[in-house]
């Protein structure tokens, strides 16, 4: 659930509960409804562990009320009772402690992220086709709206777009 930071009760939209990670390495996907919610979850995990990204993925749904108080019923998603596979999880038979990494290493795990969140594209791509022909429903890197012959746009994620979409 993405929220104000402050103060820690409220419960509108804002992003700075996921913002603040963007330098991170995670990839983030905004949500607009309890439904994208969970397909996007879905694909996630599908995104996050092929094997050239293997990043983590955050799925952000805002925090306001219509998401929270207008969405009573239960994702639909018929026919997802396959485990998923995860052959680079942690063994805890065998910990392995990692060191910081120091400047002259530094630079090269970024260049991974960086590589990794580009080979990302095609994977997010090749995983919503597979998904759109399983379950019909497809989301798209962004949502366009009457935006042919407009002289402004207005560029905006999660509810925050649905909403003015439905003005």
């Amino acid at each position: 659930m993405n929220r104000a930071l402050g103060p820690g009760w409220n419960v509108w939209a804002e992003h700075t509960d996921s913002l603040q990670e963007r330098d991170t390495g995670w990839l983030q996907v905004y949500v607009s409804t309890v439904q994208e919610a969970y397909d996007a979850t879905l694909l996630a995990f599908r995104i996050a562990e092929h094997p050239s990204v293997l990043l983590p993925v955050m799925v952000n749904l805002d925090a306001s009320p219509s998401p929270i108080s207008c969405s009573r019923s239960r994702p639909s998603m018929p026919g997802t009772s396959s485990r998923l596979s995860c052959s680079h999880a942690i063994d805890t038979k065998i910990p392995a402690v990692w060191y910081l990494t120091g400047p002259e290493e530094y630079f090269k795990f970024r260049w991974d992220i960086e590589r990794s969140m580009r080979d990302a594209s095609g994977v997010i791509q090749e995983a919503e086709t597979e998904f759109a022909e399983r379950f019909g429903r497809r989301y798209g890197f962004t949502d366009e709206y009457l935006c042919e012959d407009a002289d402004v746009l207005i560029i905006a994620l999660g509810t925050l777009a649905k909403r003015q979409k439905s003005r």
